[in-house]
């Protein structure tokens, strides 16, 4: 019988569950790599290893046996012993899983490190599995390891169970290339220092942000606030470019939850955001998901603290051109208008720094997408609105500026489409309202019993920024989160439910939901039987 990873006659037939191999035996590359990240890391942590395959499964637990590491291999049937034996025991290192069966009803917070044998072509598998280690109540970083050889069916299935960018020349390259090392037939990657890197990567951000935005819940960032910052934090120091665009997110949510005062949170997360901002390596959309984070975190955070702004928004300068992304351009934008609505008026208006934004914003407008105009004309505003606090009314250029924006407002040209001239038509008209007639924004939003009023273009980019941010959490946040309300003059709320007890009361198939349908279908009934009874005569006659 061949080895199933690399086609080596194999002495013995692991399906017939054979002696166990003489410790000298030669695995395969793969399976020696395995076994030798397996070593070094089981006497400080615990594993879960998931393979496809029941007789990887087999060879791998009689080779750690060999190596004097207690491992449990679940296999089908009632397990619970065995599963129960890992989780209790500090001496069983190592849980040998069935990708297929296991990835899915388990919780392992015991182990931290979770080894992926074989790629596959549903990245959901792998996903779920690492969904296994990597729970709401794991308080550890959680490591992934992948072992994949190149020029190989591997190669193969990964590139397509994962998708690939099309390169220059017609080749076909690897999401994952630049964190992955690549190998020869004979030679596997692993996830040691002193060979070829893996893709070690941890999975905590997906359920974090997830958690964060879904509800808000005061107790994760008071009672896990260590481990949720030090996962993310170790993670952000190099991230890729999936977990580049969610962990700025997940600081910016994380200071929305902590409120003012927090400038050591805010200082630790700058350290480790500005440099992806300006960074050259990272792609533009993580260069500006990193500064959106850093202007939330700094807004939030950073309160009293002038020079902390002025440094973001000297960051966001770079990035007012029109041949910036215009998502970079987007994001710049909206962080510098909600940074400088923090600052005092007459920062604003002094004569070298407003002459240069009131040209770089004006520039803008003539960009190709919607938001970057409408946002760059959102800045117009906000420093018209500067000068007319401090009652400068004849500055020079104001008329063309005004020209400039009527123009933007009735734009009706075919090049854009119908939505988006809609949507600049609506922005445009009050921008040229505050910088021609001095007239401010009039804004509202309604929430459940409640409504938000902006009448002053620095609250309008503030919420915009902390919506960018929050995005499908905003409602929730701005429900609970006394921090966002205080942001927006919204009285404190003591009214903070936990999922359950908004499924209790508020679900429709509650109890009291129920009891309230069934009083208002009885209510609905009586009416109708007064009706029917009225309409038909009955015992009504004399008093007609």
């Amino acid at each position: 019988m061949a080895c199933l990873l690399c086609h080596k006659p194999m002495p013995f037939d692991v399906s017939k569950a054979p002696p166990l191999p003489p410790p000298g035996l030669a695995c395969g590359s793969k399976m020696d790599a395995l076994l030798g990240d397996l070593e070094k890391v089981c006497p400080r942590h615990k594993c879960v290893v998931f393979s496809q395959f029941s007789e990887v499964l087999d060879l791998v637990l009689a080779q750690l046996t060999l190596r004097g590491v207690r491992c449990v291999q679940l296999r089908s049937g009632n397990q619970v012993e065995l599963r129960r034996e890992f989780e209790t025991q500090d001496d069983v290192r190592v849980l040998l899983l069935p990708l297929k069966k296991y990835n899915h009803g388990l919780n392992l917070v015991e182990a931290t490190h979770v080894f992926l044998v074989e790629p596959s072509l549903q990245p959901a598998l792998h996903a779920q599995a690492m969904a296994r280690v990597k729970r709401l109540d794991q308080t550890e970083p959680t490591f992934v390891h992948r072992f994949d050889v190149g020029i190989h069916i591997h190669d193969m299935s990964t590139k397509k169970g994962r998708g690939g960018n099309k390169k220059r020349g017609g080749q076909r390259a690897d999401a994952y290339d630049s964190e992955e090392g690549s190998c020869n037939e004979s030679v596997a990657s692993n996830d040691t220092s002193d060979s070829t890197r893996s893709k070690t990567s941890r999975v905590s951000e997906d359920t974090t942000q997830e958690d964060l935005l879904e509800r808000y819940l005061e107790e994760l960032t008071e009672k896990r606030f260590d481990g949720i910052y030090n996962n993310v934090l170790q993670i952000a120091r190099r991230p890729s470019e999936d977990e580049g665009r969610i962990i700025p997110r997940i600081f910016g949510i994380v200071g929305l939850m902590l409120g003012p005062h927090s400038d050591e949170y805010f200082a630790k997360v700058e350290s480790v955001l500005e440099p992806l901002v300006k960074s050259n390596v990272q792609s533009d959309i993580v260069r500006a998901q990193a500064l959106e984070g850093l202007g939330v975190v700094c807004f939030t955070c950073s309160t009293g603290d002038e020079e902390n702004a002025q440094n973001i928004m000297g960051l966001c300068d770079p990035f007012f051109n029109n041949s910036a992304t215009p998502v970079l351009a987007k994001l710049a934008l909206e962080t510098w208008g909600c940074l400088a609505s923090t600052l005092d008026s007459t920062y604003l208006i002094e004569e070298g720094f407003l002459d240069t934004h009131l040209t770089l914003f004006l520039e803008l407008t003539n960009n190709a997408d919607v938001d970057v105009r409408s946002a760059a004309g959102e800045n117009l505003a906000l420093l018209f609105e500067a000068m007319h606090q401090n009652h400068i009314d004849n500055y020079e250029g104001a008329g063309d500026i005004a020209s400039k924006l009527l123009e933007l407002s009735k734009e009706s040209s075919k090049k854009f489409s119908k939505k988006d001239r809609k949507e600049q038509h609506s922005v445009f008209r009050d921008v040229y309202n505050t910088v021609a007639n001095q007239e401010p924004p009039n804004v509202s939003f309604g929430l459940e019993n409640e409504t938000l009023r902006f009448h002053d273009w620095g609250s309008i980019m503030q919420y915009n920024a902390i919506k960018e941010c929050l995005q499908s959490g905003m409602l929730e946040h701005l429900k609970f989160n006394n921090h966002v309300r205080q942001l927006f003059d919204l009285p404190h709320t003591a009214e903070v439910y936990s999922r359950v007890e908004k499924r209790a009361t508020k679900s429709k198939t509650s109890g009291s939901r129920k009891q309230q349908s069934a009083f208002l279908k009885d209510e609905r009934k009586r009416r109708q039987g007064e009706k029917n009874t009225f309409l038909e005569g009955g015992g009504h006659d004399g008093d007609y």
